[in-house]
């Protein structure tokens, strides 16, 4: 008997209050249908900018574009002052808009040139009308020599991110600092 008032209920809960007849409606679509490849998105706490990663079509380039929105329309969009020369991906704003986060192959300064791993990466502003600083690598513990992904920094201080790990027989593992 039990068994058939679970199976009841949980096509009851399907039934009623399904995601069907929610809309999902595409955001900035007239901007980002102009790359082959969009993905990756953060918006500012004030919700007037929004950072995403966009890639060429096979993938092996991928910039952070930047948009702002301004008297009730989004600009055009441009790529980030920092990106377009090394593979940046999944930007995420801290808590005040003055630090973004974000994953790069970058090398770890600038007299090499050298592409390396996946490293998790910031720039600052003074203030949310201030141009960003040069990126920093976050450094160990954080980064090691593999591949470290999507960051995000909580309200609490804590740091979560991923690591590839091959030696672990999966894809990612979840770490927080």
């Amino acid at each position: 008997m039990k068994p058939i008032i679970v199976i009841i209920l949980l096509f009851l809960s399907n039934t009623l209050y399904s995601q069907i007849d929610t809309l999902v409606k595409p955001f900035l679509e007239n901007i980002v249908t102009k790359f082959p490849n969009v993905r990756d998105i953060a918006l500012s706490p004030q919700k007037n900018e929004a950072v995403f990663s966009a890639q060429n079509t096979i993938g092996d380039v991928s910039a952070l574009i930047v948009v702002k929105l301004e008297n009730d329309q989004w600009t055009n969009p441009q790529i980030i002052s920092f990106s377009g020369t090394y593979f940046d991906i999944e930007p995420f704003f801290s808590s005040d808009g003055l630090t973004l986060y974000f994953s790069s192959n970058r090398p770890i300064d600038e007299s090499s040139k050298a592409i390396k791993d996946f490293d998790i990466w910031y720039v600052e502003r003074a203030s949310i009308n201030s141009k960003w600083s040069v990126p920093k690598n976050m450094g160990a513990p954080i980064n090691s020599e593999l591949d470290e992904f999507y960051p995000i920094l909580t309200n609490s201080g804590n740091l979560y991110f991923t690591l590839d790990d091959p030696k672990l027989n999966k894809k990612y593992n979840l770490y927080m600092l």
